[in-house]
């Protein structure tokens, strides 16, 4: 291994270790649950099975190569999502994945079929927020789905009776939208169980994403 080569790996494990701390301390991920990837050349980078992410270690990581070949040191091997984040990565080019448990999230996955937009700052997601259909965890079936449902350019997705998916480019930005998302959730179940039917029109939301465009207003600031 080259020192380029064992610094960018040393970069992927500090990142994803981070991330894993950050949305564990955030209540997104709890006891086990959740799971995160780093794209980087010829591969991604997965946390183990049942590591729990806010205590991440170098050895809780695994390299799966783009043709399958997976190398770590751990004995758990890579998370059962594996074939989730590397549909996502896939169709997206994006630097990390984060796919959490949210409550907020599963319970409004419970009421509509996409969040509604109830906020503005839901078009740092997408156009709509979709609610992915139940596929059973690790399998193929749902892999495809939330690749699709990626592959829209959309930022992020809520998965029915399951949790949430966001990607970024950055730690920052990979962090702040799995909160984000969560929130934006949170909200939703409020107003739908309240029976609110007031949203944010498409053109509202377009308007929004050409101002967060405009004025270089992300979830990185």
């Amino acid at each position: 291994m080259t020192a380029e080569n064992a610094e960018a790996v040393f970069n992927d494990a500090r990142a994803l270790i981070e991330i894993g701390q950050r949305v564990h301390e955030a209540g997104l991920v709890p006891a086990s649950a959740g799971n995160l990837s780093a794209r980087t050349a010829g591969g991604i980078w997965v946390t183990g099975r049942r590591a729990r992410l806010g205590e991440l270690t170098p050895s809780d990581l695994y390299f799966i190569h783009d043709d399958g070949r997976v190398e770590g040191s751990g004995e758990a091997g890579p998370t059962s999502e594996s074939q989730l984040h590397r549909a996502v990565h896939a169709v997206r080019n994006t630097r990390f994945v984060v796919h959490t448990h949210s409550k907020a999230a599963v319970a409004a996955s419970l009421l509509c079929n996409e969040l509604p937009n109830v906020h503005y700052t839901a078009a740092m997601i997408g156009d709509v927020i979709p609610v992915v259909d139940y596929e059973p965890f690790g399998s193929e079936e749902l892999a495809f789905a939330v690749g699709r449902a990626f592959s829209a350019g959309r930022n992020g997705a809520v998965l029915r009776h399951h949790g949430a998916v966001t990607i970024g480019d950055s730690l920052t930005q990979a962090v702040d939208r799995a909160i984000l998302l969560d929130w934006l959730a949170d909200l939703s179940y409020s107003a739908l169980a309240s029976g609110s039917t007031r949203r944010l029109s498409p053109e509202q939301m377009a308007h929004a994403a050409e101002r967060m465009r405009v004025q270089k207003y992300s979830t990185e600031e």
